[in-house]
């Protein structure tokens, strides 16, 4: 693991404990303002499966144990299309430890790209002040309650509650349908649907990837190596993924 990375890793988990002791009115979310006018009703937005990817962080724990210190699912919405300029959207909600505490979090974020240049910079839009997900047959979305302030990029960071990630997680895991419905701060909405490819890896009598991973979830100890992967649910299924962690 990279300086950076790492630091980013530490900077997640230092967000989880702060948001986890804060009351309600410690969330900051921004308002549109008053005067803004209603936006226009946008229809939903299709991403593809190939736009969802399972994350996970792998350290050594004993010298004979390889231990978990984050898994989850990436978005990386509309990553593959070369029309210039495009939306795409960068979302990441990933269950790791708070101490003993496992908490789930998320970071979301919005782009504009406006080179053909694969290297240049993306415009950040407007950052994002709600943040929804809705699974087919639920009768409650889940929702991400937004921490802190925007990054840089305006990438914000939130925390979504144990009993409903969980649900989350499941049906991202089952492939299920899955509606993100986002409020941006400059009082635009959007609605994007995504369905991962449902998890048939253990009928090969492995478990599930995500059951694997949060099975071995640990806290990352200050200063260890760990490495970073990020993987398709397709990759997960057709070879044994674990291997590599050992």
């Amino acid at each position: 693991m990279t300086e950076h990375t790492e630091l980013l890793h530490r900077r997640l988990v230092i967000a989880c404990l702060a948001a986890l002791g804060a009351s309600a009115a410690g969330a900051q979310t921004p308002e549109a303002s008053p005067t803004s006018a209603p936006p226009a009703t946008r229809p939903p937005i299709e991403l593809s499966q190939n736009d969802v990817f399972f994350i996970s962080r792998w350290f050594r724990g004993t010298p004979s144990q390889t231990w978990s210190a984050l898994c989850g699912f990436a978005i990386h919405g509309n990553y593959l299309s070369h029309d210039v300029p495009r939306p795409e959207w960068e979302l990441n909600i990933q269950e790791l430890m708070a101490g003993s505490t496992r908490v789930v979090a998320i970071s979301a974020g919005a782009f504009e790209v406006v080179s053909k240049d694969p290297k240049g910079p993306r415009q950040p839009r407007a950052a994002i002040s709600a943040l929804t997900f809705t699974i087919e047959g639920a009768a409650e979305p889940v929702t991400a309650r937004i921490v802190g302030q925007p990054g840089s990029d305006n990438t914000v960071k939130g925390i979504v509650e144990t009993a409903p990630a969980q649900k989350l997680f499941d049906a991202f895991n089952d492939g299920l349908p899955i509606t993100i419905s986002l409020g941006y701060q400059d009082g635009t909405t959007e609605i994007l649907k995504v369905r991962n490819i449902k998890d048939r890896g253990h009928v090969s009598g492995l478990k599930g990837y995500l059951q694997h991973c949060t099975d071995l979830l640990h806290p990352l100890p200050p200063g260890a190596g760990s490495v970073y992967k990020i993987n398709s649910p397709l990759e997960l299924m057709t070879q044994d993924p674990f291997a590599t962690h050992e």
